[in-house]
């Protein structure tokens, strides 16, 4: 059975009194925009006077045999299809969500040439997904786990779900060992397409700096970048002396290398055999098999020193307005003249 809708008003809205709806869709493969578009060219103009102005921009306001629907969008990055089924029967309410998305997105294709002029003719900005909150974030939260693991196994509890053994401790901290160090890449990564400047925005540079060994990419950040206050980042620095090990480090294990850490020393002594471990003082010489929350805290630390003279290094303004968003999974940007600012 085919589902009719057809255009509501507010006055149908009130007669529900405000009540929960039945049914919530939030569709993930069409944009608002898209969402949008087909909406006005099937239904006109959307309801805007009973908007939430912090987080909405349009609502289109619809019905059906025994239901209403409110199709809206939230804080530009989504879009929703809230169902009011009459005999709040969720299952209807779902089946109606469902059909008024699926003639969305046959409607498409209606609206393909006119999104494809919106997009050319009234690109503004962007919002940047922050790559060193991503990868930070993601290394944090291993790490806690892992501690969270060492301390039910230290209780014999099994206070992570089902996971109680020591090597997925670990598993939990050499994991978390390569999304630290990727964050300063992606720290670096978005203060080039950031305050790269102006002169060198071209293909041919900014492909040469991507490929760029981090540490050179580090120091030479401010002949590149605009945004600093120094000629270069110091390298003769504790933080950058550490990290700079820490990096060629990653590379040994990226590469699965046999490294001297992997080598044990087996001796014979007085008729017994025994396995001579490295005895050094630095925690990150261990194997990277034995990685545990000793070795991936002091890595934490190295990357928490790192970051930090990168930032320290940039201009008074630069450093506070890039410092606000630092933290931050999104970053909006918009353009002056081609070039990205952040929009504060």
């Amino acid at each position: 059975m085919t589902i009719t809708f057809s255009v509501s008003t507010a006055d149908d809205f009130e007669s529900v009194g405000g009540g929960p709806r039945t049914f919530l869709e939030r569709p993930r493969d069409i944009s608002p925009l898209e969402a949008y578009l087909v909406l006005k060219k099937e239904y006109g103009e959307p309801e805007r006077d009973s908007l939430d102005e912090l987080k909405q921009q349009w609502v289109f306001l619809l019905k059906t045999e025994n239901a209403l629907i409110e199709a809206y969008d939230w804080k530009q990055d989504s879009w929703s299809i809230a169902v009011y089924e009459q005999g709040d029967d969720e299952a209807k309410a779902e089946k109606i969500s469902k059909a008024l998305l699926q003639k969305i997105r046959n409607g498409r294709g209606k609206i393909k040439s006119d999104l494809s002029t919106i997009l050319k003719q009234n690109f503004v900005g962007q919002v940047i997904e922050n790559p060193f909150f991503l990868y930070y974030n993601t290394a944090t939260e291993l790490l806690e786990l892992a501690k969270k693991l060492s301390i039910s196994n230290a209780q014999k509890e099994p206070a992570v779900g089902k996971i109680i053994n020591w090597d997925t401790e670990e598993t939990l901290c050499r994991a978390a060992y390569f999304q630290f160090v990727a964050s300063v890449e992606g720290l670096l990564n978005l203060i080039y397409d950031i305050y790269l400047r102006q002169e060198l925005r071209e293909d041919r540079i900014v492909n040469r700096l991507a490929r760029e060994q981090i540490d050179i990419k580090i120091r030479l950040a401010p002949v590149y970048c605009e945004c600093f206050g120094v000629q270069a980042i110091d390298h003769s620095t504790e933080a950058f002396r550490k990290f700079h090990s820490l990096a060629n480090s990653r590379n040994d294990f990226i590469h699965a290398n046999l490294t001297k850490s992997m080598r044990t020393q087996v001796v014979e002594h007085e008729g017994a055999i025994y396995l001579n471990y490295a005895n050094s003082k630095d925690t990150l010489s261990v194997s990277f098999s034995s990685y545990g929350l000793e070795q991936i805290s002091e890595v934490q630390s190295i990357i928490d020193g790192i970051v930090a003279q990168i930032v320290r290094g940039m201009k008074p303004r630069f450093r506070k307005e890039f410092g606000a968003v630092l933290h931050e999974p999104h970053i909006e940007v918009e353009f002056e003249d081609g070039i990205p600012v952040l929009v504060h």
